[in-house]
Formats: C-alpha cells, structure tokens, sequence
C-alpha cells in the first residue's frame, strides 16, 4: 500500500493598516492545535513526519510533500501525488482552513485515480461528519495519526477512524492511544527538505521541531483544545529515546538547533532533567528552546536548561488577574509568573510570554494592566493575542450560541463589566504591541545586545514576526 502525506498552502484575504487589500500565504499548524500562523514561520510538520516514519516502518512505500516550506501551488502537489500514485493521501486540515482543505481533497480525488483520502486535524476529530458530506474524504482520522493509520495499513480495524455508512451516517470508531511513545520511529526527516525551515526566533537556522510528550500535565485550562487529541493525558518518552533522537540530528541531520513542540516540556520533571543533562554529557552543542508551565520550573532547573543549550523558554502567562486565572482553570499563579520570568532572566534565556484579550471574565480595560505585568516581567518577546473560542472547549460551552464569536476572534467571550466588540480588541492589540515593543528603554536594551551581523539580522526576523505581521495583516476583509 503507497500511502502519501500531503500538506497543502492556505491564504486568506485581509485588509492591511496602510489602506488596501492583499492575499496574504498562511501556515496552518497541521497537529493538535490547528491553529494559523504567519506564511513565514514554518514549522516542521512533526506530526506527519512521525506518521510518515510509522508507515515506512510498517513496510508501506510513503510520501510526504510540504507544501508550505516548498511554496508549492495546490496543481504542484496534485502532480507530485500523480507521479507517486498512492493507495492513500493523507490530508490534515486546520480550524480555519476547512473550506480550503475540503476543496484541495476533492482537486485530489479528481486528479489521483484511485486513491482514497484520509482526513486528520482537531476540527476533523470535533465534527468528522463534516468531511464526509460529499464523498471527496473516505476516512476521518479521529486524534493521533499513528492511531487511525494503524487500522487503515491493516484494512481491518476503524479504531481511531470516522466513516460514512451507505446510510450516509457518520460511524465513529473506537478512540484509543499509543501509550509507549519509544515504540514509534523517529520522524521521518529525509523525506522534508530539513534546510528550509529557518524560524525568526533562531540563533543557528534550520530549526527542526521534537515532541518528547504527547498532552498536557494539567489538561484542565477552559480554552485549549488539547484533550481533543490526547483526551485528558499526558505520555511521555523515555529521556534515553529522546536523546537518542537529538544525536541523530547533531550527526545525521546536522541540524543546529530544535524546538520541543510539547504542549508543556517537563511534564514528568524527572524525564526533563535526565534529558538536559544528557545533552551536557554528550556534549551535542545544539541550540534549542521550549515551552514550559510557570509551575512546573525552579531557579535550578532553568539553569540546567540554559547550560543544555536552551536560549529561549516561552511561558503562558495569560492574564494579569488572579481572578481571570482562576476562573479559566489555568491552575497558576501571578507570583508563580514573576518567579519563572525572573528565574530564567538569571539563568541567561530570552524570555517569551502569552497573554490573552477577553478571556472570560475578563475587564474591558485589562489591556492596559496586560501591558504593566508584561513590562514588569521584563519579558523579551511577549505575544498579545485576541482569545479564539474554539469549538469543543469548555470555553466555547460557556458562551451562548447567540453570542458565539466568529471563528477567529473570539468576540462573544463575555467580559464581567460590559460586552467589548471586535474592533476594541484589535485597537487595545495594536496599542499593546506599539507600547511594549518601541519604548525607548526595550529598543535600547535590543540594540546593545546586537554582537554581529547574524544578531542584528535575528532582531530584524524576530521584529517583523512578533510585530509588524501580525499588525500590518491584522486586519480580516
């Protein structure tokens, strides 16, 4: 069975701040989280790279084309798809590249006789019968790919699976999980062109994604949609199989720097520990960063993260109130927050951070106070977005149907005071971008950090991703 991973190129139409309309390319995050990011930060498709590797090792001949990274039209992939003529395309979709994702599977089915389509992603999983109106999708992968691939290889299991009977009603099979995460095979990172995936926030580029957990240690925050796929739970790899994985890239790959795309690195703080002081041991010399709970770290372990080689920790803080905090489930504290920020400022990380506009029970002001915490954690890179209620969430149950958000920015999130519109939040987003980014003080502090040319040309990267996109193409037509 030849089975091929397609990822397909998004674009949307927006109205910039200049004046004028412009098409603008999107990445959408083709795993758990589904979300979009700017065109040009193209992460690793980790996910599929996995999968790919899973079917390969299976015995199965398998394909897996980028689309985003190659910059290929939809005609581009369809052709690459014909000349491999597969048994099975897999397609992921994202929350809001259905109507896209949809379209480039039934350009698939016309133009690749034969094959049959698998569809995976969180909105695939949320509402599976919503792909299998029309006939273009066979099979919708419910959660993680391994686990629907399982029974698809095999052509005689639809655990992990969603079809359509010949009453058009939509079956859904049995969920289950992969519990041992060292039994699957490394990514499959010869078969994406590694050299291509270059990240603004990088010190070596290229930059390739690892997952040393699957789900989250908390799992209870009202507005994430993680336990779509990992249903409540976290599993973890083994500290010997990850660093195992690392040296490949160090020998192997000579790829220079990783990110841990864990929903949450040092889930299992133990796991976490033997990891970094493996890659001190065996001297691998690779740059790396992660994303961590501000509960989960101490003034030691970040330590021992920055001598491992990480230069950059992101935190969720969320938002400067307790009481919003608390009312989300986020399961953290402000003073938890200070201390992780502080912390890794010690240690020698730059330091990222999360907050989010209208979460619920927030004030309409909040973004004022937002700014104040942001500038007291003296964070590096904090990123303000606009809270996106997501379909399956305990969020998204919350809000009234009569107040349910568009499907980007999550307007209907009540405030406790008063009902802020759209429009407010994209003003209180610029003005928290503009005040934190250019005051004297941060551009100075940037400016004195710039040692070379490949420094200065970072700071431009990173600019351009932390402000200027995501303001210049803010705007939705």
């Amino acid at each position: 069975m030849r089975v091929s991973f397609l990822i397909n190129v998004g674009s949307r139409r927006v109205k910039t701040l200049l004046g004028g309309e412009k098409t603008v390319r999107c990445h959408y995050l083709r795993d758990w989280s589904g979300t979009e990011v700017p065109a040009y930060l193209i992460f690793p498709p980790i996910d599929q790279m996995t999968a790919a590797a899973y079917v390969a090792e299976a015995g199965h001949p398998v394909q897996l084309v980028d689309g985003n990274v190659e910059r290929f039209t939809d005609a581009q992939l369809v052709r690459r798809a014909v000349d491999f003529a597969p048994d099975w395309v897999v397609l992921s979709s994202g929350w809001e590249s259905q109507a896209a994702d949809l379209a480039f599977a039934r350009l698939v089915k016309e133009r690749v006789p034969g094959c049959r389509i698998a569809m995976s992603g969180p909105n695939a999983t949320h509402d599976p019968a919503a792909f299998l109106g029309d006939g273009a999708v066979d099979t919708v992968i419910l959660g993680e790919l391994e686990g629907g691939l399982r029974g698809i290889l095999a052509g005689d299991s639809d655990d992990n699976c969603a079809v359509r009977d010949s009453d058009g009603r939509t079956i859904l099979g049995r969920r289950t999980l992969i519990d041992d995460l060292d039994s699957l095979p490394f990514p499959a990172r010869h078969l994406v062109p590694n050299a291509k995936y270059r990240l603004p926030f990088a010190r070596k580029n290229p930059v390739t994604s690892v997952l040393a957990s699957r789900g989250c240690p908390h799992s209870r925050c009202v507005f994430c949609v993680g336990n779509l796929y990992s249903l409540g739970r976290i599993r973890h790899r083994s500290a010997d199989n990850v660093l195992a994985e690392l040296e490949e890239l160090a020998v192997r790959y000579r790829i220079p720097e990783f990110m841990f795309r864990d929903q949450c690195f040092a889930g299992d703080r133990a796991i976490a520990e033997r990891i970094c002081e493996g890659m001190i041991a065996r001297g691998l010399g690779l740059f790396w960063r992660a994303s961590i709970r501000v509960d989960r770290v101490d003034r030691d372990f970040l330590r021992l993260m920055r001598r491992a080689g990480c230069h950059l920790v992101s935190f969720g803080f969320e938002s400067p109130f307790q009481d919003v905090l608390d009312r989300n489930a986020k399961g953290i504290t402000l003073e938890q927050s200070r201390q992780a920020a502080g912390w890794a400022r010690e240690a020698g990380m730059e330091t990222s951070g999360g907050f989010m506009l209208a979460l619920d029970g927030d004030r309409p002001d909040a973004y004022k106070r937002m700014l104040s915490f942001a500038k007291e954690l003296e964070l590096d890179y904090p990123q303000f977005n606009i809270t996106t209620v997501f379909p399956s969430t305990e969020l998204a149950a919350a809000v009234a149907p009569s107040d349910a958000p568009d499907s980007r920015y999550g307007a209907g999130c009540p405030f406790n005071d008063a009902q802020v519109d759209v429009r407010t939040l994209r003003r209180q987003l610029f003005q928290l971008y503009f005040r934190f980014y250019f005051r004297p003080g941060y551009l100075v502090k940037r400016l004195r950090r710039i040692g070379s040319l490949d420094d200065a040309l970072r700071l431009v990267r990173t600019a351009w991703a932390v402000f200027v996109y995501p303001l210049y193409y803010g705007k939705e037509s």
